[in-house]
Parts: C-alpha cells; sequence; structure tokens
C-alpha cells in the first residue's frame, strides 16, 4: 500500500487554522510534512524493513495512522463491535457542515472489543460511506481523553494510480525546513537521500 493524504486546515476548539500537513507512505517510509505559521518540519520514519509488508492505517498495534479504510471485513470484526447507525446519528447541531456533506450515507460505529480495549488509542470510531459506491467520506474518531478527531473527505480520489511527486519521500532541498529523521536500517556515515 502506497499513499498519500493531505490536510489543509485544522480546526481546534472551534476555531480554524491554515496548516498544510501531509503523511506520504512509500511502501517502506512514512513522511509527515508540516507547514504553518511556527515553519516547516519534516519527519521521515522508517516504518517497515526493506522487504517487509505493513500497512500504517491498520487498525491495532500496527498502524501508525490507524484508519479503517481498505481493510479487511474479518480484521475489524475481531478487533470491534460494529454497528450500522441512521447518518445523522451522534452528529451535534453545531457540526451542520458534515450533517450537510453527509447526506444520505451508511454510518457505522466501531466500538473496541473488552479484550483489546485496553490497548487502543481510540474508544470508539465511527465512519460514513456513501450510499452509492461505499467510498469513504468521514470519520470521527474518540479517543480515551474525550477529545474526538473528525477527519472529511473532499474530493477523494479512489484507487487512482499513484503520481510519483506525491507520493515522493525525500528530503526537501529547499532551505528553511526542520528535518529529522528516524531509520534504523540505515548504513551508518551514508548520504540520505531518500
Amino acid at each position: 500500500r502506497i499513499f498519500s493524504i493531505d490536510f489543509d486546515s485544522i480546526i481546534v476548539d472551534d476555531e480554524q487554522r491554515e496548516e498544510h500537513q501531509s503523511f506520504i507512505f512509500d511502501g517502506e517510509f512514512l513522511v509527515e510534512k508540516e507547514i504553518d505559521e511556527d515553519g516547516k518540519r519534516f519527519v521521515k520514519r522508517r516504518v517497515a524493513a526493506p522487504g517487509e509488508l505493513i500497512d500504517p492505517l491498520k487498525l491495532g498495534e500496527e498502524g501508525m495512522i490507524p484508519l479503517p479504510i481498505g481493510q479487511r471485513k474479518d480484521d475489524i470484526l475481531s478487533r470491534y463491535r460494529v454497528e450500522l447507525l441512521d447518518t445523522e446519528e451522534g452528529i451535534s447541531t453545531e457540526d451542520a457542515p458534515l450533517l450537510k456533506l453527509l447526506g444520505d450515507a451508511y454510518q457505522l460505529k466501531l466500538v473496541p472489543r473488552d479484550e483489546f480495549a485496553e490497548n487502543e488509542r481510540f474508544t470508539q470510531i465511527r465512519l460514513w460511506y456513501e450510499a452509492d459506491n461505499f467510498y469513504p467520506m468521514a470519520s470521527v474518531a474518540k479517543d480515551r481523553s474525550g477529545d474526538e478527531i473528525t477527519v472529511r473527505l473532499l474530493g477523494a480520489t479512489i484507487n487512482a494510480p499513484a503520481q510519483p511527486d506525491r507520493v515522493d519521500t525525500s528530503i526537501p532541498r529547499e532551505p528553511g525546513w526542520e528535518i529529522r529523521i528516524d531509520d534504523p536500517h540505515a548504513v551508518p556515515n551514508a548520504a540520505q537521500d531518500n
């Protein structure tokens, strides 16, 4: 699995601010790029050994960005109790834009099974899928502290060929980037240009 996920704004405590954040996975490295008023940060982590196949979106211990998109039904059902809800159930009136976006969607509510609950980051995940084609539209995940993380997938392209520049994990060459590399498989003193 390779992917690129881009965010252009963040909402914290009902305040929206421009903040560009990208997550890029090329099969071995997961890159996080962030541009905000405080500067530019680039973090590159090796999450798979050479030749190893992993899924950083996988729910549970393996996933660094746990989103149940494109995952096997059996894997989800083994870790979560799943319930089909009405589209608008659990959405507050303050989040009217989300309701407008969802229209006539299917909503699934995932709650960790007892044997996994202690190690799960989220106590509940709600997912919405388009009624026509079952494309993912949005997710709301509630963590142990009660905070909610809402992701809306607007204009998502599903199963399109990956454009090489969109999954580029090379270190930025232009000045001004704060760069951190975490690669336990790196050759000592080798130039890091990936």
